[in-house]
């Protein structure tokens, strides 16, 4: 890595970008994985505490202040911590290609085979990109242990927006109407939430292998050719591989810096008697709990299916509340706000959810 990239004040893939030239499988790969989904475009990469995981303690209970007078014992103010270690999870994508293919272009010329490697690994390494997206937000090791442990399976309980400031059960607030609640799970069909997270060293910490100079990301050495049998014809076929591997890991320092608005009924936000106030009342609650630390350099993003982001809008204009939300170009960059918050939205959270009982 450049020397002025400092590791302990994160990587993002735009920093390991400027590390490779252009057209080579490194840039190539990290292009591609970077400009998949705006969260991970918005991610720094930290380098975990110990060799095989990331370690760290976060407070449970506050310290507590006491009066006393002259000559009286004192108490200790105290807190209580927890240790917290997150192992990294190892993805890949393996490029297979027949060799033959391979030769027909490498006959043609340099420039028609490096395109032709290029369309490839783009379409390899974007798999991997939203496999990466998908672990971060919806990951969860009891449904698939190679895999990792995302903000939704952390805050997985609904919980009360009067409960305790450090449980992070308040995190997870519930956004179905109660117009609807009566008939239960049956108007379930398409849910959709929104993510509120605070990325950093302090907060919501993405983290990767600290020995690894490239955030957790192999590019493989070279292409390797392997036979396999023709199930059809017989014989044996040969193909070049190439496997890309990225090993990394997510872990929640402080619970308070993120949390989750679940249960939006995408196909019922217009037709829910009076669905639109409700929903105003809760975004309101919601983007005002999670509170990033702004002299740390932190910055609290909402993250959603762009699809439900059309739909909010469209309410909030409804209500005549247009000021609530930000869509525009300025200067020459699109910027998406609402309530004062960053939006970015994600084509890898354009699915229909199962409904999450309180």
């Amino acid at each position: 890595m450049a020397n002025e990239i400092d590791p302990m004040e994160g990587i993002s893939l735009n920093d390991l970008r400027g590390q490779f030239e252009s057209g080579t499988i490194q840039r190539v790969v990290v292009d591609e994985i970077h400009n998949h989904d705006d969260l991970i475009s918005d991610v720094k990469w930290y380098p975990s505490s110990k060799d095989d995981r990331d370690e760290t303690d976060y407070v449970v209970s506050k310290p507590k202040a006491r009066h006393h007078m002259m000559g009286e014992g004192k108490l200790p103010s105290g807190f209580s911590t927890q240790t917290k270690a997150t192992t990294p999870c190892r993805s890949y994508a393996l490029l297979r290609i027949l060799k033959e293919r391979f030769q027909r272009e490498q006959r043609k010329g340099k420039a028609y085979l490096n395109a032709y490697l290029a369309t490839q690994v783009r379409m390899q390494v974007s798999s991997l990109a939203e496999l990466m997206v998908m672990d971060i937000l919806y990951g969860n090791r009891k449904n698939d242990p190679k895999g990792m442990n995302g903000l939704a399976a952390f805050y997985n309980t609904i919980g009360s927006i009067t409960g305790a400031p450090l449980d992070y059960s308040t995190r997870t607030m519930n956004a179905f109407p109660s117009a609807l609640s009566a008939d239960g799970a049956t108007n379930t069909s398409n849910l959709r939430d929104i993510f509120a997270v605070t990325f950093g060293k302090e907060a919501v910490k993405p983290f990767y292998p600290k020995m690894s100079e490239s955030i957790g990301l192999d590019f493989g050495d070279k292409m390797v050719e392997v036979p396999d049998k023709d199930p059809k014809n017989g014989g044996t076929i040969w193909y070049l591989e190439r496997e890309f591997n990225w090993e990394g890991g997510i872990n929640i320092v402080n619970p308070t810096k993120a949390g989750r608005l679940v249960n939006l009924p995408l196909d019922k936000m217009a037709t829910a008697t009076g669905y639109a106030e409700e929903l105003l009342q809760k975004l309101i609650r919601f983007t005002d709990l999670i509170k990033a630390n702004k002299n740390q350099g932190e910055k609290t993003i909402l993250y959603m299916d762009p699809m439900l982001w059309t739909e909010i809008k469209i309410l909030l204009a409804s209500l005549k509340w247009q000021n609530a939300f930000k869509d525009e170009d300025i200067d020459s960059v699109h910027k998406m706000e609402l309530f004062g918050r960053e939006v970015r939205t994600n084509e890898s959270q354009a699915f229909a959810q199962s409904y999450s009982a309180p």
